[in-house]
């Protein structure tokens, strides 16, 4: 049986981004796991029944390091002579490649799953580029898993367009139907989970997955979502600012008889969005989010964002007066924001004062990672994923098998998953009023979410099937290597 080596920069990125692809291919090549964390490879490898190798490799620049990293890498190499070498993310990339070049392994193989340069500039984009051109060089073939990705790789000039293939429909590891589906998570586990946070049945849930950073639109989607709960009873969109108007985008659709004549709406919207006015960020944000508050929590919250102490439901309020004596009433008293993973503020933090009104705001909820996230959109209405960059977002593609729709950027992955006004709604990147825009759209009109929440598995089912993708990386293998 000849020998498959797959390689990533930490476990975990094996885990999530291949997990059981790994137990299939080990019916065909004898299938080793390469990545740093040796005890936590070790335990992933065995529950997959696969072989592995610890190297440690960083994911920062790191020179010297990296340099020790390739030279344990080709001895390995040498050692164990593997057919294939196919390595996801960029460190591992940058490593395996040109050890297994050194090494003489005969095919060579790198999937690219985002390109962190797109978001930085001047020496950083200039070093990042280099090493993305670099890995590529010592490729027999490298697999973009979006066509927009690919694009954007030509468009760069890392590598020659007969390099270059996407596989299926786009996606490293497609999705797992019969594991994210609409049924997966019982009324008894939703309902104690929501018992958990604080989330009441009638409320609307806004859910985010994924890394608690500035790249993935954090900072935007805070902003838009304080706006959202903050905003009077008696106002129905953002008041302008400055005398500018372009922000007021008309999202609430009239009844329609006719699913095309929504989808025209869908796409009337969109040219809107794409029109309207800038992004919140930076010093703008801040001052935004430091304006004086409507409202104050009357409770405090613990570290998991929910309520301590007092028998005060979630969305209890001590309001001040407004200057002509009335109390404050909220137009949407009823929301939530969920948002699921770990807060990295060493590499890429979001703003103090966005981690201070995620703490401070009883109607955003962060739970940390958690391990399994259905339950987390069993009992969610809309997926939002405001980010910067994507290579093919696995998210977007769990909340669409749950039934789930989503609000994403207009950047590569999401745009291709997402069809605008079908499965989803789609808006600029790094623009909080867009975003505002769209979350109040799917809060005010149940029609419009009912309809994308009725497209949203078969787009998936139709298209990123797990084992169709398996089967295409196979096929790839075979071709290739010759077997």
């Amino acid at each position: 049986m000849k020998k498959l080596i797959r390689i990533t920069s930490v476990p975990i990125s094996m885990e999530k981004l291949l997990g059981n692809q790994l137990s299939f291919m080990n019916g065909f090549y004898e299938v080793t796991a390469v990545s740093s964390d040796e005890e936590y490879l070790q335990r992933l490898a065995q529950n997959l029944g696969i072989q592995h190798h610890a190297v440690e490799m960083t994911r920062e620049i790191t020179p010297l390091k990296d340099l020790k990293s390739i030279y344990k890498m080709y001895r390995f190499f040498r050692k164990n002579k593997p057919d294939i070498v196919h390595s996801h993310t960029p460190k591992a990339g940058l490593v395996s490649m040109i050890a297994a070049y050194l090494a003489r392994v005969p095919v060579r193989m790198h999937t690219v799953a985002g390109l962190p340069l797109l978001e930085s500039t001047g020496f950083k984009r200039q070093l990042l580029s280099r090493v993305e051109w670099l890995t590529y060089r010592f490729c027999t073939k490298v697999y973009p898993n979006s066509a927009a990705l690919k694009n954007i790789i030509l468009q760069e000039k890392f590598c020659a367009a007969s390099k270059l293939k996407v596989l299926g429909n786009g996606s490293s590891n497609g999705i797992d139907l019969s594991h994210f589906r609409p049924t997966a998570v019982s009324t008894a586990e939703k309902m104690a989970l929501q018992r958990d946070l604080q989330i009441e049945e009638d409320d609307f849930v806004f859910v985010f997955l994924g890394r608690i950073v500035k790249d993935k639109g954090i900072n935007e989607l805070v902003s838009a979502f304080k706006s959202l709960s903050e905003m009077p009873a008696d106002q129905t969109y953002p008041r302008p600012e400055n005398g500018d108007k372009s922000h007021l985008i008309q999202m609430r659709s009239p009844q329609l008889s006719a699913a095309d004549d929504l989808r025209q709406t869908f796409a009337n919207e969109r040219n809107l969005m794409n029109t309207s006015g800038q992004s919140v960020t930076g010093l703008a944000l801040r001052q935004r989010l430091s304006r004086v508050l409507y409202r104050k929590p009357a409770v405090m919250r613990d570290g998991y964002g929910r309520l301590n102490g007092s028998s005060a439901g979630a969305g209890d309020y001590t309001a001040p007066p407004s200057e002509n004596g009335h109390v404050f009433q909220a137009k949407y008293p009823k929301i939530k924001l969920l948002l699921v993973g770990a807060l990295e503020q060493e590499h890429n933090p979001i703003l103090n004062i966005t981690l201070s009104e995620i703490k401070r705001n009883v109607q955003i909820i962060s739970t940390g990672y958690v391990q399994d996230v259905r339950p987390y959109l069993a009992l969610s209405h809309c997926l939002v994923l405001p980010s910067y960059r994507e290579g093919f977002p696995n998210v977007v593609l769990q909340a669409g098998a749950m039934g789930v729709p989503s609000i994403v950027t207009d950047i590569n992955g999401c745009n291709e998953i997402v069809e605008h006004g079908h499965n989803g709604l789609i808006i600029p990147v790094k623009n909080d009023r867009a975003l505002l825009a769209a979350m109040q759209s799917v809060v005010d009109d149940e029609n419009k979410l009912q309809l994308l929440q009725m497209h949203s598995r078969k787009k998936i089912v139709d298209k990123y099937c797990q084992k169709r993708i398996w089967e295409a990386i196979l096929n790839e293998y075979r071709e290739i290597a010759g077997t």
